[in-house]
């Protein structure tokens, strides 16, 4: 691999070109974009026309991608057919020479492999290969390509072309190929950005989305009416209406760039979260529980989050507890009618002895749900302090709730499957609430469960570890003074830490000032 290869490696590649329609149609102002784009940090500039290359390769000192598109009858131009197209280009500045390698009929009569082979010898520079299938990418490498682009990909074939991009085709050419593989062709925004480099990519080009204003404004403009749309969570997901026509890996692809999308919404909401985990701290220092409410999906991530603390830290299982709309059978089987009753969530506050010591969470992605509504209401009229955990703005629950954790996660893939995007936004809210009102009430040494149970081989094992990291000593020292302490972490630790403080131990640990 040459060195103007190698410096294009994991690098963002500008492409520069405006049809004779577009509003910026002239070589100076593809110069000037050009010379954006490298104070930007683009690694090379792929430009079209030996007028564009010309005025581009006077104002900034990037490697140029040349081509030359002629139209023919075919729907899509020819990029760089000829020999004659090729020369013109280098002539102009390029330094390496993108060319069109689909299997398509070749205006000069040279197939794909023979005008590769030709430019290389002939004009001694670098070939881009810019093809559509996986077999013409492979045809294009054994020809002695020296990159192979995927911008052609979905374009000269009958069917309409996705508004994704090709990332299955990037995938399966740099797993197939040793020539890089540039990913191009529909790449809009950073996420696609980033999935083109994880599928292999040895570097991305980015085009209209970058300089071409007359395509980012419809694209924001798409944008701004899917987010006016009403529902939230309920909406339709534009991005994945044609969901039942794309492959395993696409439908892969196109849920795991939504679930990118959860942590920043989460993060958006880290005030409150922190608001709600000191609450729930406080209140179980006075004595008080954590009740979770809930129906459906958030219920029974909530049912999780409770089950998972007495454990983990060490509490009774009445610390923390949930409400589930429809009851315990509605853990495992659907039970929808359930969260439409009000008087059941007001009932249910009740019966569980709601004080001003106890902190009350309602959680549901519209924030809606009658049941957890009334339980929310109930709460706040018998004193305790309640939270409310959604995913849609402008909730009812956000009318009642003392706190409010937004997680506007917004359509989802499946529309208004909120067991997606919408449940695990909700499900790291409630690790961290747990988590932190754990550590702040002194289940937590460090960043250890110093009030876990062992009770079982894995868990003994953890817990000879952990004592072994907070004192010190080795695990024959820590296993011993588990079995003295019946296995209770925390005291045997504070027995160590005690035969430390008093000479029996040749060191005194630092965590035993935080017991």
């Amino acid at each position: 691999m040459n060195t103007l290869i190698e410096s294009l490696k994991g690098k963002l590649i500008v492409s520069c070109q405006a049809l004779e329609d577009n509003a910026l149609r002239s070589s100076e102002t593809m110069a000037r974009m050009a010379l954006a784009a490298q104070k930007g940090g683009a690694a090379a500039i792929r430009a079209n026309g030996v007028e564009d290359i010309t005025a581009i390769r006077a104002k900034v000192s990037l490697p140029i991608i040349g081509l030359n598109k002629e139209a023919r009858s075919w729907s899509v131009p020819f990029i760089t057919p000829t020999l004659e197209h090729a020369r013109a280009v280098v002539k102009a500045g390029a330094q390496i020479v993108a060319l069109d390698a689909t299997d398509r009929p070749h205006p000069g009569g040279l197939n794909a492999a023979e005008l590769i082979q030709q430019v290389k010898r002939e004009l001694g520079v670098p070939v881009m290969a810019d093809i559509a299938t996986f077999e013409e990418g492979v045809a294009a490498a054994a020809a002695g390509a020296d990159l192979l682009s995927t911008t052609l990909s979905g374009y000269t074939t009958p069917e309409p072309h996705p508004a994704f991009p090709d990332l299955a085709l990037v995938r399966r050419l740099a797993k197939a190929v040793p020539t890089p593989v540039v990913a191009e062709g529909r790449y809009c925004t950073p996420d696609d950005l980033a999935a083109g480099f994880r599928a292999g990519a040895f570097a991305v080009v980015i085009g209209k989305s970058i300089t071409n204003p007359e395509f980012i404004t419809r694209y924001f403009l798409s944008h701004a009416a899917a987010a006016c749309q009403a529902g939230g969570t309920e909406a339709v997901n534009e991005a994945t209406r044609d969901l039942d026509c794309r492959s395993t890996l696409e439908m892969a692809e196109a849920i795991h760039q939504a679930d990118l999308t959860v942590a920043p919404a989460v993060g958006r909401a880290l005030p409150e979260i922190a608001a709600v985990a000191e609450t729930v701290a406080k209140h179980f220092q006075l004595g008080g529980r954590l009740i979770y409410v809930g129906a459906g999906t958030s219920g029974r991530l909530a049912v999780q989050d409770a089950a998972e603390c007495p454990p983990t830290y060490g509490v009774p299982p009445e610390t923390v507890q949930t409400v589930m709309a429809g009851g315990e059978a509605a853990v495992f089987h659907p039970a929808e009618d359930a969260e439409d009753n009000f008087e059941r969530g007001v009932v249910a506050m009740r019966s569980r002895g709601v004080t001003p010591r106890d902190t009350v969470i309602g959680l549901s992605a519209n924030g809606n749900a009658s049941f957890v509504l009334g339980a929310l209401a109930e709460a706040h009229k018998l004193g305790a302090a309640t939270a409310a955990i959604v995913n849609n703005p402008g909730s009812q629950m956000a009318e009642i709730a003392d706190i409010t954790v937004q997680l506007e996660t917004g359509p989802e893939v499946i529309c208004g499957s909120t067991r997606m995007k919408a449940g695990t936004a909700q499900k790291m809210a409630l690790n961290m609430i747990s988590t932190i009102a754990m550590v702040r009430t002194g289940h937590v040494t460090g960043n250890f469960m110093t009030s876990m149970k062992p009770t079982n081989h894995k868990l003994r094992e953890r817990a000879k570890f952990i004592v072994g990291q907070v004192c010190g000593v080795t695990v024959e020292q820590a296993t011993l003074q588990l079995e003295l302490d019946s296995w209770q972490i925390r005291t045997a630790i504070q027995h160590l830490c005690a035969q430390a403080k008093g000479g029996r131990l040749s060191t005194t640990p630092d965590s035993c000032s935080a017991l």
